[in-house]
């Protein structure tokens, strides 16, 4: 965050120079942000000079946007697809969207991910939302 902003979703502007970062991270609770923000970025310069959390810098923003869009609606289809087979818990859901084992530290981040796909559906109306016996919210596809 820089001086002009105190808004940790905007990026700072430094002189000239335009640096954008972003995260197309899904919240755990139905939000607008990402619309908004997916406007922001578009609206900047293909030749953006992008500074990831991971990775090297690089220009190519509005390709990068695509390619992240495109690849969260084919995670958000699978899960789809996998509760249509059976109501899914989180934990359930983690086999879906992470194809390699995972340690300890990767399956508390990668647990928000599952439960933000799953809420990501079930807001939109694509899954139901109930609580088994144990406590335990399973997601299954829409009657």
């Amino acid at each position: 965050v820089g001086p002009e902003t105190n808004d940790y979703r905007r990026p700072a502007h430094f002189n000239q120079e335009t640096l954008a970062v972003f995260s197309l991270a899904e919240s755990v609770f139905k939000s607008d942000t990402q619309a908004v923000d997916a406007l922001y970025y578009t609206a900047l310069d293909a030749d953006t000079l992008v500074l990831p959390s991971h990775g090297r810098p690089f220009q190519g923003l509005h390709t990068r946007l695509d390619q992240l869009a495109q690849h969260h609606r084919e995670r958000l289809d699978e899960v789809l697809q996998a509760c249509r087979t059976a109501p899914r818990s989180a934990a359930d859901i983690l086999a879906v969207l992470f194809k390699r084992k995972l340690d300890l530290h990767q399956t508390t981040f990668a647990m928000g991910e599952s439960v933000a796909h799953l809420h990501a559906l079930w807001f939109d109306g694509q899954l139901v939302r109930t609580r088994d016996a144990d406590g335990v919210y399973r997601f299954g596809a829409q009657r």
